[in-house]
């Protein structure tokens, strides 16, 4: 049955070139029955399991449709080569898949409102390359993002894009990029009047930014919208209120056993996947002291040590030697049992109580304690 269809493979691609051939009696090459001709010997190639060969007769019919001045049917012809190719394994058929994914989709650009079916082709490139080859992932996966702009795309193309983003940058670790996305997002759901996106959003901004150790920018954003800010559309009296509360109480005291109840909350569950496992990741980097600023206040540029306030200045390490044990715990501050011991509530920084006082104003003095309610 293999050689069977091989031979069928091989007829259709003799038929296809004479199609495309020209002579004394033919002089233009007939493109329709070439594409027909490439397409069945692509499907027959499928079928005996010679995917990349598959791959070529799709290309050369898209060759054919675009001679024919049909742009899109060339993008599904590039597109089928594309899944096709994805079936070899290895880096090197992976940027093959991707390049050809990006082709389907400068050739679906041409096509007046396609703009959906060019974004998809792109995220299709950044998923088959991504493990590979981040910056050309990540140059994929930007232009898709291009075409969700405004409002009204993004109402149209849904959040799978967003979701394919997010889930690149948070499995390479690219926080940073992960939070401009969010930031990115935001106005195009308050816009929308997405309330619960808006929430979700601010919540995983606050869960990326104490990854990167940047509990000040966490606090700015927590302070933004929790009070005062009516694009938030009433972050301030929600239980994602509380919970971001909590994450940062924790994160700034050193109280593992709160993150980790935090990271436990049944909201956390409701974050997009990649952002919701990340809420369990910092648990365990906070215990394995892989986030320097956990458990330290941040006043004037200098970090503080706990509840304390006592300024730290930096200094480097081998300064240790001529410091007897009470002096290097001042300086390299909570242990990591002292930070798994739950913290002392009735010490705080300014940037704490401030919290409490507006949590307070919203929850009433139970919002204390930093519950998720």
């Amino acid at each position: 049955m293999a050689k069977a269809r091989e031979e069928n493979a091989r007829k259709h691609l003799e038929a296809a070139k004479e199609h495309e051939s020209t002579g004394w009696f033919k002089w233009t090459p007939d493109w329709v029955l070439a594409a027909v001709e490439y397409e069945k010997a692509a499907a027959c190639y499928k079928q005996v399991g010679e995917y990349a060969k598959a791959r070529q007769c799709y290309e050369k019919q898209a060759k054919a449709r675009v001679e024919m001045g049909q742009p899109f049917s060339a993008g599904q012809a590039l597109q089928r080569a594309g899944e096709a190719q994805s079936n070899v394994d290895g880096k090197d058929a992976a940027i093959i898949t991707a390049s050809l994914y990006a082709r389907a989709a400068s050739h679906y650009e041409e096509e007046p409102g396609k703009e959906n079916k060019s974004a998809d082709m792109y995220s299709r490139a950044c998923k088959a390359v991504g493990k590979y080859d981040y910056s050309l992932a990540h140059g994929y996966i930007q232009n898709a993002l291009s075409y969700q702009d405004t409002p009204e795309n993004l109402r149209r193309q849904g959040q799978e894009l967003f979701r394919t983003a997010v889930t690149f940058y948070v499995r390479n670790q690219k926080y940073d990029e992960a939070t401009l996305l969010f930031r990115r997002y935001l106005p195009l759901y308050i816009e929308l009047k997405q309330r619960h996106n808006v929430h979700k959003g601010i919540v995983s901004m606050i869960i990326l930014l104490l990854a990167q150790d940047d509990s000040t920018g966490a606090d700015e954003v927590f302070m933004k919208y929790m009070y005062g800010d009516t694009e938030a559309m009433g972050f301030g009296g929600t239980d994602d209120c509380k919970l971001s509360n909590t994450l940062l109480s924790a994160f700034e005291n050193g109280d593992v056993p709160a993150l980790e109840e935090a990271a436990n909350n049944q909201l956390i569950t409701f974050l997009l996947p990649p952002v919701s496992r990340l809420a369990h990741t910092l648990v365990s980097m906070a215990k394995n002291d892989k986030l320097p600023s956990f458990g330290l206040k941040f006043a004037g540029g200098h970090k503080t040590l706990g509840s304390l306030g006592v300024p730290v200045e930096p200094f480097p390490v081998d300064l240790l030697s001529g410091h007897d044990d009470d002096d290097k715990g001042k300086l390299l501050g909570p242990t990591k049992t002292e930070r798994s011991a739950p913290a002392n509530p009735s010490v705080c920084s300014p940037e704490e109580e401030l919290r409490r006082q507006k949590m307070e104003l919203l929850f009433g003095a139970s919002s204390h304690g930093g519950g998720s309610g």
